[in-house]
């Protein structure tokens, strides 16, 4: 053991053991982590939560959606995987290389072009070859609707993979906090997958991973698909034939590519799998789809647009629903820039736009998008490249016809930026915690001020604005001004008297 590792040892040694209880009052929720531990900000909760990484459910199989575009998110697994054969073999044999205990790689590439995807192939046939799979959620404030626990212990495991989705959006103190947990601390062979949009941040994380753990790094870029029409009506087809499952189509073939799929514009997976679902829904609903990607996300945008004004109409016959079409996109363009929030800064969000019930309105949004954790309002519409279109035909700088600039979208933008209220603090009064036998141990580390905090995504979203480009006209690229975006700080953090503290514990919550 090196130095360092001693006097990390001998330190822990010297904190008196301590008993803990976990638990949740009045139909509240807790929160615990076995086998590793937990970073907590005073003022919003975990500063992120570890999941174990699990095979999520086989879709199920229906009629014609109502709002298709929900298909598209690649957490939902309706098309299976396919197409990036040789980045998943490099990705495997850099899990399997000898070498260092710790190995990481960061995986970059614009949005849509499926790295989220070969993420979750490569978590699955992890979990088949033995390793213990961990993905990392980031957000102050982020709850978990596993209510079964994580039990992180890595007896009898390979080793370890852990998955860190949007590791470009992680403030640094955060990467840093999380590469610090026990968890990775473990002497198992230990590899982190990180994603990325660029390689921005790229430099000083390897520099922390180099520092903290001597680890072998590197990245690793994902091109757009292959240039001609073979690989790419290929995995047209395995997406074509995964939707009409879905909408229940018994023919496929009868459902033709796209004339134009071999054009750059198709050179993303996601762009592919748009011109999939959009080709099935048309064929479903018996009209002509559109050619280009920009009329794809077009059509999707106005079968978003459809599902809200069906509900609006149909609140004349009693649905409980009372948001007009107009409104709930205003809605959809704030969660687009906001992420999900919790109830009451949900609230003070809508107050602070000026919608005129706000609670009626969280209550409406939650029924056109699920929050996909219960205690959430304001769930962004997925895939991310999709709320981005939506985002960008909303503010002015393009000239498609069909979606003319909303004369609130930059007004909207500037009351998100100039005007942030205070985060409230959390309720922690009835919450308890405990951390049973096993010489279980737990510590507050040295206060360390909490950063200004922001929706996830909210920085590099607004760089994805400014640097988005939609066609005008006949499809001449044409950038978005460059004030089009929400600055950074848009809901403060703890104030410097409130500073966040880590918790580490060197221990565990329960026997598994």
């Amino acid at each position: 053991m090196d130095e360092e590792g001693r006097d990390r040892h001998s330190a822990a040694d010297r904190v008196p053991p301590v008993r803990q209880v976990v638990s949740a009052e009045n139909g509240g929720y807790a929160y615990a982590v076995a086998h590793g531990d937990m970073h907590v900000n005073q003022q919003s909760g975990p500063v992120y939560l570890l999941h174990e990484h699990r095979r999520p459910t086989a879709p199920e199989e229906g009629g014609p959606l109502e709002r298709p575009g929900h298909l598209l998110d690649a957490r939902s697994r309706v098309v299976g995987f396919t197409g990036r054969a040789d980045e998943l073999a490099d990705v495997t044999a850099w899990r399997d290389a000898d070498g260092p205990r710790v190995s990481a790689l960061w995986v970059h590439g614009p949005g849509g072009q499926g790295k989220t995807r070969l993420a979750m192939e490569c978590a699955d046939r992890g979990l088949d070859d033995g390793w213990k799979v961990v993905t990392a959620v980031h957000g102050a404030g982020a709850v978990s609707t596993d209510h079964a626990g994580q039990d992180l212990g890595l007896r009898g495991a390979r080793g370890l993979l852990l998955v860190v989705d949007y590791a470009d959006r992680w403030p640094l103190t955060h990467l840093n906090w999380l590469l610090s947990n026990s968890l990775l601390h473990a002497e198992v062979p230990t590899r982190l997958l990180l994603l990325a949009r660029s390689t921005a941040m790229w430099s000083p994380v390897r520099h922390s991973l180099e520092k903290a753990f001597h680890a072998r790094t590197r990245s690793l870029a994902l091109p757009p698909v292959r240039n001609g029409a073979s690989q790419r009506e290929e995995m047209f087809t395995a997406a074509r034939d995964s939707f009409a499952r879905r909408y229940g189509v018994s023919d496929p073939s009868a459902v033709p590519a796209p004339a134009r799929i071999g054009d750059p514009e198709f050179g993303s997976v996601l762009t592919l799998h748009m011109a999939a679902l959009v080709a099935v829904d048309a064929h479903v609903h018996g009209v002509r789809p559109p050619e280009d990607a920009v009329g794809l996300s077009t059509y999707l945008l106005d079968r978003e647009r459809e599902h809200w004004t069906r509900l609006y109409e149909n609140a004349a016959a009693g649905l409980d629903y009372a948001t007009a079409p107009g409104t709930m996109h205003r809605s959809v363009f704030t969660a687009a820039l906001t992420g999900a929030l919790p109830y009451s800064q949900g609230v003070t969000v809508a107050d602070r736009l000026g919608f005129p019930d706000p609670h009626r309105l969280l209550a409406d949004h939650s029924v056109c998008y699920p929050p996909a954790e219960p205690e959430k309002v304001l769930e962004p519409l997925y895939p991310d490249r999709f709320a981005e279109d939506l985002l960008a035909v909303a503010l002015p700088g393009h000239g498609i016809p069909e979606h003319p600039p909303s004369p609130w979208g930059r007004h909207t933008v500037d009351l998100l930026v100039d005007t942030a209220a205070p985060r409230p603090a959390p309720d922690l009064s009835a919450a308890r915690v405990d951390l049973p036998g096993g010489g279980g141990r737990a510590r507050p580390v040295a206060p360390c001020r909490g950063p200004r905090r922001r929706p996830v995504g909210t920085r590099s979203r607004a760089r994805d604005l400014r640097r988005r480009r939609v066609p005008r006209g006949a499809g001449a690229p044409g950038p978005l001004p460059g004030d089009a975006g929400v600055r950074r700080g848009m809901l403060p953090g703890p104030p410097p008297d409130r500073p966040g503290r880590r918790y580490r514990r060197a221990g565990q919550a329960h026997r598994g």
